[in-house]
């Protein structure tokens, strides 16, 4: 209910600023930073571990303000994401996958001829699950995040755009499954990241 109710806001600010013009793309990104984690299986003790995240991911994306017309608008972001973890804690390597929904609101800077650079924050609701190891084997978990980033929309064509970002920004995880026979994960990540998408516009005149 509280994700619904957040993307009906960033849906009534964009319509407020009359946006005339939205696109549909695709999205990959990168990120790195460091983690802070602690698993606990069942009959099992707790295991803590902090260290190095990476990320890869894939998303499609909506956006409300396809290139340079008006000043306010929105973009979801709905994908997928492989996060490898490596410490000394774990002994090796570890993975996690998540499904993610994030949600930016853009805050338009300049225009310049077939540029618009913009800012604004950004909102993740997501679930994350270990694959394999004995840290994250199985682990589930809740993921909420909430960042800032600084955007490029790049004019290719007449309906098409590349959007550059680049942000940084915390997630908290918290367990996801309360039965007491799955294993849970909780803790925090710091990241910056970087993601290009390709945006073709779908309404407007």
């Amino acid at each position: 209910m509280f994700v619904l109710k957040v993307l009906f806001i960033f849906f009534v600010i964009s319509s407020a600023a009359g946006e005339e013009k939205s696109g549909w793309g695709i999205s990959g990104s990168y990120g790195t930073g460091s983690f802070d984690f602690t698993t606990k299986r069942y009959l099992q003790p707790e295991r803590e571990a902090s260290g190095t995240i990476r990320k890869i991911g894939a998303a499609f994306v909506y956006d409300s303000s396809f290139h340079k017309y008006g000043k306010l608008g929105y973009r979801l972001s709905f994908g997928l994401e492989r996060m490898e973890l490596e410490s000394g804690d774990l002994g090796g390597t570890e993975f996690l996958y998540g499904f993610n929904t994030d949600v930016l609101l853009k805050l338009g800077l300049i225009n310049p001829g077939s540029l618009r650079f913009w800012t604004g924050p950004e909102i993740r609701f997501g679930f994350a699950q270990g694959s394999g190891g004995e840290f994250a084997r199985y682990a589930a978990s809740l993921v909420l995040g909430i960042g800032g980033v600084l955007g490029a929309d790049i004019q290719v064509r007449e309906n098409y755009i590349v959007s550059l970002t680049a942000g940084a920004g915390k997630e908290v995880y918290s367990p996801g499954a309360r039965d007491s026979r799955n294993t849970t994960l909780k803790g925090d990540t710091a990241l910056l990241y970087l993601s290009a998408a390709l945006i073709v516009e779908i309404a407007g005149p």
